[in-house]
């Protein structure tokens, strides 16, 4: 027996298409968001995975607060990384389906922001969990050539 004739239908709500190539996958974690003190799961919101820069991402109706992928004035980008999220994925506390479109894993950000001509000075993972960053990448970039 195959193991797609193994697996349970996925209901198409469950289904989103990727928003960087329109390939559709499916959720494979749920989004968290924080109820006071306690970190909840949503029931109907969550990160599906895409291999065209493997990336997680979510459906833009879902996102309240954006946050740019743009450096900022010292050429630095910073955002959570997926790297931390295994072996359990619900300890790794940025899957917020209301905030972030895309979480990319550091080394296919590089990538990514290699094609769009940037120039890669540095790039470190924050494994320290009692900064003001854990869980993050920080990249320092300046466009080519300047």
């Amino acid at each position: 027996m195959s193991v797609a004739k193994q697996l349970p239908e996925i209901h198409p709500f469950f289904i989103y298409e990727c928003v960087l190539c329109g390939r559709l996958n499916r959720v494979v974690v749920k989004g968290i968001f924080r109820n006071g003190d306690k970190i909840e799961l949503h029931p109907d919101m969550g990160y599906a995975f895409c291999n065209c820069k493997d990336i997680f991402y979510t459906k833009p109706e879902f996102i309240l607060n954006s946050v740019s992928y743009e450096p900022d004035k010292n050429g630095t980008i910073s955002l959570p990384d997926p790297f931390f999220a295994w072996p359990d994925p619900y300890q790794f506390l940025w899957w917020d389906v209301r905030r972030y479109l895309i979480l990319w894993d550091m080394d296919s950000f590089q990538d990514h922001l290699i094609e769009l001509g940037y120039e890669v000075l540095s790039a470190v993972r924050d494994f320290d969990v009692h900064s003001k960053t854990p869980q993050h990448f920080h990249i320092k970039v300046k466009i080519r050539g300047i």
